[in-house]
């Protein structure tokens, strides 16, 4: 934080050089929550009424923010919930969700609580599911209410029963996510291990099927500093990432890079991308700083921005 706050000069560059050769042989702590540890311990201290989240719909034009000491209070209620149906650490979740503030809250729950979190992407087929399903059975599912009859017949058809079904919105059978707002607000933390799995993604299939790749609690939030500092994110910046959850730049740059040096994270909900409309919502929520991907290509073609 201390670092992104400096001017861009050769002394930044100095300063940035010995901080990350010293975090490249250091010895890591036998355990550690970012949850606890960062946000909590660090983050809701010192800036609990700041905007930790900024979440609008391009489309509809609907939009919510939630305070630091609210985003804790979501996630933490989260996990009390999840616990009640016999979650434990080391249980998997997998998250078959767009881009909405439950995606933050329940990937929060999963940190503090020593969960993996799966990130599935929503166009998922029938077959492509019961692949992940049979290779990672699913303790957790948390899905958007349309997809619920997919996820519960690659469920039967492989024989597996979860511990619980939590869906956005209302099902038959289901948990609706929004009952974890009945739950105290505060959580204990899990005692999780830095070498400890806690994020689980199904990469690229393109030279194959497949394959499983786990992250750990400290090699998202301190691998990640590299890419805070190179986007120059500081404290109380509103910071945008185009991506979906279901991908591994969304863990880097709409959570972990703006949430570990107290900015604002932001994510916007779309099912065409428009880009008059996304430039639109950028604009009107006073973005400090934009991470993209090669999809933002089909942004730029309708307006010039420096990215």
């Amino acid at each position: 934080m201390e670092l992104n706050l400096m001017d861009d000069n050769s002394q930044k560059e100095t300063v940035a050089r010995a901080f990350f050769e010293k975090l490249n042989f250091m010895d890591l702590p036998e355990h550690f929550n970012w949850a606890e540890e960062i946000f909590e311990g660090l983050h809701l201290k010192e800036r609990g009424d700041q905007k930790a989240l900024i979440w609008a719909d391009i489309a509809t034009g609907e939009s919510k923010a939630f305070t630091y000491d609210e985003f804790a209070r979501h996630g933490n209620q989260c996990l009390n919930s999840l616990r009640n149906f016999g979650v434990e650490k080391g249980d998997n979740m997998y998250m078959i969700v767009p881009i909405v503030p439950e995606t933050w809250f329940a990937s929060y729950a999963c940190i503090k609580g020593g969960l993996i979190a799966v990130p599935t992407a929503i166009t998922m087929t029938m077959r492509e599911l019961q692949f992940r399903f049979k290779s990672y059975a699913p303790d957790i599912i948390v899905s958007e209410a349309s997809f619920t009859d997919m996820m519960d017949e690659a469920l039967i058809a492989e024989g597996i029963t979860p511990k619980a079904k939590i869906v956005l919105g209302k099902k038959s059978g289901w948990t609706s996510f929004s009952d974890h707002e009945k739950e105290p607000a505060r959580a204990e933390a899990a005692k999780t291990r830095s070498d400890d799995t806690l994020f689980c993604f199904f990469i690229s299939g393109t030279t194959g099927l497949p394959k499983r790749v786990g992250h750990t609690a400290t090699s998202y939030p301190l691998g990640h500093l590299s890419t805070a500092v190179m986007a120059g994110i500081r404290p109380a910046d509103i910071h945008h990432n185009l991506g979906a959850p279901e991908w591994a730049k969304w863990a880097w740059s709409s959570f972990f890079v703006p949430l570990n040096v107290g900015a604002t994270a932001t994510g916007f909900n779309f099912t065409t991308l428009d880009g008059e409309q996304y430039l639109d919502a950028i604009a009107r929520h006073k973005i400090s700083t934009f991470c993209a991907s090669d999809r933002m290509a089909d942004v730029r073609q309708y307006r010039h921005i420096k990215i």
